[in-house]
């Protein structure tokens, strides 16, 4: 099995706040998160790899990333301009590429690369229930519903920071652009 760790998961267990430059309330929920993790499930997070190469049956050698290939924070939208792509995948030997950090699915070709997100299945963006992609001899998206009412009553009930406007996401995803 195969992880790629994201910049949350980097930030969180590096309790990582606002004097590292983490956002205000980012930093309040990243300190609650941190603490909630034993040191082992820290040590975990922080030993996964940035990016990882699998070899797909049917579709040859795919690059997962969380960001983009070259920063887990580098975002590559469905609407970021080829433009701006071109010096994120230059390095990149993969025909295809499987990244996040946006939250929302898309799948396109740019660059001469197929980039696929697969969005989010715990704060999906744009959907209504968990996103996430089925890799096999093609790509599929797929979204699975879920009670989201029952989970936004929990996420209000945990003591996160922030857990009002978490479970307002969750009830009422922001709809995506173009």
């Amino acid at each position: 099995m195969s992880f790629v760790r994201g910049n949350t998961d980097r930030e969180v267990a590096e309790r990582r706040g606002v004097e590292q430059g983490v956002r205000g309330w980012i930093a309040d929920v990243n300190a609650w998160c941190h603490d909630q993790l034993t040191p082992d499930q820290r040590a975990f997070l922080l030993s996964q790899k940035s990016h990882v190469t699998l070899h797909v049956e049917g579709l040859g050698d795919v690059l997962f990333v969380h960001g983009s290939p070259r920063s887990d924070e580098e975002a590559i939208r469905r609407d970021t301009p080829e433009a701006e792509i071109l010096p994120m995948v230059a390095h990149v030997c993969e025909p295809i590429i499987v990244c996040g950090h946006t939250h929302i699915q898309f799948d396109r070709m740019v660059a001469g690369k197929r980039i696929v997100n697969p969005g989010s299945v715990g704060l999906p963006s744009a959907a209504r229930g968990a996103c996430w992609a089925l890799i096999g001899t093609e790509i599929e998206l797929r979204e699975t519903l879920y009670d989201f009412e029952h989970a936004a009553a929990e996420i209000r009930k945990s003591g996160v920071p922030m857990a009002g406007e978490f479970a307002d996401h969750i009830l009422n995803p922001p709809v995506a652009g173009p």
